[in-house]
């Protein structure tokens, strides 16, 4: 799960539910970084293809076109991780004080994340926003590490039942909420979040997992034990950077594209992986089309480590 200091990482349903195995969904994919930084971070991709990240600390950034837009400060912290985006181009992350943070037409906001229960909050991110506004998060408390909704000014707890940490990660526009959780076994699972109802999501093989998007097709991006993978409900696709090693998915749209890093001699790359069905091709070189059989499997998820 998410630490703070060295990043800046009865069950009411569990679904274990095994599908045929079907023929994966087939990507291209386009490299991003930034060459003034050793790293680019993707993190949040728009349905405009306007991409968000950071450079591994220090800095944001959002991508669109070829070029890198960079932001600096709010309330006199660095705007320095974890950066998500929607359509309207607000931006949600967390700033170098490890506080949750919007900026929202050019503004940037720290938000004051409650206490749930009376526990005392050290620590704040944001996770999420989207096209209706509603921003996810989580936080560090005196409780432990758990999430949280704002939606209209309100904030809801978000904590898997039994969980002693829960990791909210992406949320679509009908407020489904995806992330990790952990029960205090060492193993790390991956959850959906739809209508009050919790569902453990595993990925196709051993080891923890992490379901890092969600869009309005159902569809999710999902790490586990250092492989990326796009899931569509029905069968998992392997992603994979051709000639490249190490990749990490990170966020999602709503068409199907996938943004997350791999990497390239050391340094952190970014990518775009774009679905050959979504018709909205990413401008720019594309590195290879690969398409990958998808195992589907139901249950089990990852501990964060970007």
């Amino acid at each position: 799960m998410r630490h703070f200091r060295s990043l800046p990482s009865s069950l009411p349903f569990l679904l274990a539910a095994a599908a045929l195995p079907s023929v994966g969904a087939t990507f291209d994919y386009q490299s991003i970084s930034d060459p003034l930084y050793s790293s680019t971070r993707p993190f949040g991709i728009n349905d405009n293809g306007v991409v968000s990240g950071d450079h591994g600390g220090g800095s944001i950034f959002t991508y669109s076109s070829g070029t890198f837009t960079q932001y600096s400060q709010t309330d006199g912290a660095a705007l320095t991780y974890d950066t998500r985006i929607n359509n309207a181009g607000d931006l949600v992350g967390t700033d170098g004080g490890l506080y949750a943070f919007t900026l929202i037409n050019g503004t940037a906001t720290r938000l004051s994340v409650p206490s749930f229960g009376g526990n005392t909050i050290y620590d704040s991110f944001g996770s999420g926003i989207n096209n209706t506004g509603t921003i996810l998060g989580g936080y560090i408390g005196s409780d432990g590490q758990f999430g949280f909704e704002l939606q209209n000014g309100t904030y809801t707890q978000i904590r898997f039942p039994g969980s002693t940490s829960t990791e909210p990660l992406g949320i679509n526009d009908s407020n489904d909420v995806v992330g990790a959780y952990s029960l205090g076994s060492g193993a790390v699972h991956g959850f959906l979040l739809h209508n009050g109802v919790y569902t453990t999501i595993d990925g196709p093989g051993s080891g923890d997992t992490y379901v890092w998007g969600i869009n309005n097709a159902g569809h999710y991006a999902v790490n586990q034990n250092g492989g990326g993978f796009f899931y569509d409900g029905a069968a998992f696709t392997t992603l994979e950077v051709p000639g490249f090693s190490g990749v990490t998915v990170l966020g999602m749209n709503n068409l199907d594209q996938i943004v997350g890093t791999y990497n390239n001699n050391g340094a952190t790359v970014g990518f775009i992986a774009t679905s050959e069905t979504s018709g909205t091709p990413e401008p720019g070189t594309l590195l290879l089309s690969v398409g990958c059989m998808g195992i589907c499997l139901l249950a089990r998820r990852y501990r964060r480590s970007v």
